[in-house]
């Protein structure tokens, strides 16, 4: 009898075991919710998902788990998504807690759906988001996600709202090879079912295309659409890769080749110096200079330059004309709103400025203040 007692007992405890390691829908949300309050063991669990910044922040605006189902196993995708966009988590999980992938680049209003195609499960995020406040421009990202691994194979954008036309960029065919892209226009037949191939490179493991047509042609109507942001720009980032760069009382979207230098004291094109930072890129000769304007000033009280009308709203901005130096060519930007006043300096090399002229005015667009 004891013995069988015994084999009774183990096998309550291996059960018990087996059912603890388990992992569900509702299960996956309790244990982020836990984490979420500072529950180390939960957050174990979740393999160190939750981060310190996220301790406490129960805000978000959407906590989301769905799931799919192949080759007899559960995968659950876990979204957190945040009013602050760097606070946004998207993981994939198997129902053995087996962690497969975290990312944390993804922006606001996301949604998330599961789909199969023969023996491929795929995990498809689409995200929307407004640039220059009335532009709405949607980005989507495909993982695969296989039996032991996951990972994201492709990011494109995939529709834009210009005016009265809504032009999409929809994916119509999946292959191990490539994946075939259609560009449908309502109003624009230069680019109306136009398609576009993305091929998988083997060394990054994703689908790459050489003339990303889509990407070029929304380059091209948000730099030509003219506008002054109230809003925080994001879309310097998401097209260009680059990560959105704080300072005290601004934003400027600049990738890792810019330096910083903080503190530094600007004489250069000014009548009276200023202390602020400044970014510079070697490789391109090229250099971005942000000076915070005491109360009660103004930038004509720092700099002999005239400057054009300024544009009307809350938020305004005014600039100088493009000017030559020696063998830079250089242009100064006022931005106020409330209280607060700043003077953006931009130089590069002449032999740079045209070849790289569409760059510097997406980095130039993404600049904004803080008002008071």
């Amino acid at each position: 009898m004891k013995i069988f007692s015994l084999i009774i007992l183990c096998l309550i405890l291996i059960g018990c075991s087996s059912e603890d390691n388990n992992l569900n829908s509702a299960k996956l949300q309790s244990l982020v919710l836990s984490a979420l309050k500072g529950d180390q063991k939960a957050n174990q669990q979740l393999s160190g998902l939750i981060d310190e910044v996220h301790f406490g922040r129960i805000d978000f605006n959407q906590l989301s788990i769905d799931s799919s189902y192949m080759n007899r196993k559960y995968y659950y995708s876990l979204l957190l998504e945040y009013p602050e966009p760097a606070l946004n988590l998207f993981a994939i999980y198997d129902d053995s807690q087996r962690f497969y992938l975290l990312d944390k680049s993804l922006n606001g209003n996301i949604t998330v759906e599961w789909a199969q195609k023969e023996t491929r499960n795929y995990c498809f995020v689409q995200e929307r988001f407004l640039t220059k406040d009335v532009l709405s421009i949607d980005r989507l990202s495909m993982y695969l996600v296989q039996d032991t691994t996951a990972g994201l194979i492709y990011r494109e954008l995939s529709r834009v709202v210009i005016e009265k036309d809504t032009v999409s960029h929809s994916v119509v065919n999946i292959s191990d090879k490539k994946i075939v892209t259609r560009i449908n226009s309502k109003t624009d037949l230069n680019i109306n079912n136009i398609t576009d191939t993305f091929y998988f490179n083997q060394l990054s493991s994703e689908y790459l295309s050489k003339t990303e047509l889509f990407k070029n042609f929304v380059k091209r109507e948000v730099q030509n659409f003219r506008w002054i942001p109230i809003k925080p720009q994001l879309i310097s980032n998401i097209i260009n890769k680059g990560k959105v760069l704080s300072g005290e009382g601004y934003q400027i979207s600049l990738d890792e080749t810019w330096d910083k230098t903080s503190d530094q004291q600007q004489t250069k094109y000014l009548s009276r110096s200023l202390i602020g930072d400044s970014y510079g890129n070697s490789s391109l000769g090229a250099y971005f200079s942000i000076l915070k304007i005491p109360a009660d000033k103004k930038a004509e009280d720092f700099c002999n330059y005239k400057f054009g009308e300024s544009t009307v709203g809350k938020y305004k901005m005014r600039s100088t004309e493009v000017r030559e130096l020696e063998n830079n060519i250089f242009q100064i930007f006022e931005h106020f709103c409330g209280k607060e006043r700043f003077l953006l300096i931009f130089e590069c090399k002449k032999s740079a400025y045209e070849l790289n002229k569409n760059h510097f005015d997406d980095i130039i667009n993404s600049f904004f203040i803080e008002c008071n």
